[in-house]
């Protein structure tokens, strides 16, 4: 399967798409309203937290194809698809914005160790993924295959980041 193949299959239902995303930003704005004072400390805390996984987690996707659609296949930026493209990264600065508004700390939601932390280990284990395919390093056929291959490159770059932060901070002391 070919990274076009992948688009093209999350391009299929572009109305479950286009409603999942607009779905986000709504649940973000309830969620305001019907938690209280300190949310991140209370039940609405894991709400909040699946709100920023299940918004942060495709934009972080789509950011990734975009920048593989315009560097590796040298795409106009007019030709990409909306639904793909555009609409996740959209809905999760609609979201985090909203959530900013409430005041609401990343650190204090459960879950979170560092969200960063794991959007650029992600990030860095869909990048190569997508390079060792666009290369043909990498041959898949088939969705499990690419799946099963994301999964063993982020544990390598979690391992990797886990390490790195151990080794700095035993430099550090």
């Amino acid at each position: 399967m070919q990274i076009e193949e992948l688009i093209a299959l999350l391009h299929q239902d572009p109305v479950a798409l286009f409603f999942y995303f607009l779905l986000l930003p709504f649940m973000a704005l309830l969620l305001n309203i019907i938690s209280g004072p300190s949310p991140a400390s209370s039940a609405y805390g894991y709400m909040y937290s699946s709100l920023v996984y299940g918004t942060a987690i495709p934009a972080l996707i789509s950011g990734v194809f975009w920048l593989y659609s315009i560097m590796m296949n040298q795409k106009n930026l007019l030709e990409l698809s909306f639904s793909v493209y555009y609409l996740p990264l959209i809905s999760a600065v609609i979201v985090f914005m909203i959530l900013r508004k409430k005041g609401l700390k990343m650190k204090a939601l459960p879950w979170f160790g560092e969200l960063y932390e794991l959007l650029i280990t992600a990030a860095l284990a869909l990048g190569l993924l997508l390079l060792l395919m666009h290369k043909m390093v990498l041959p898949f056929q088939k969705l499990w295959q690419i799946g099963l291959s994301f999964f063993l490159f982020f544990l390598v770059f979690k391992f990797l980041w886990e390490y790195g932060q151990q080794v700095f901070r035993s430099s550090v002391r």
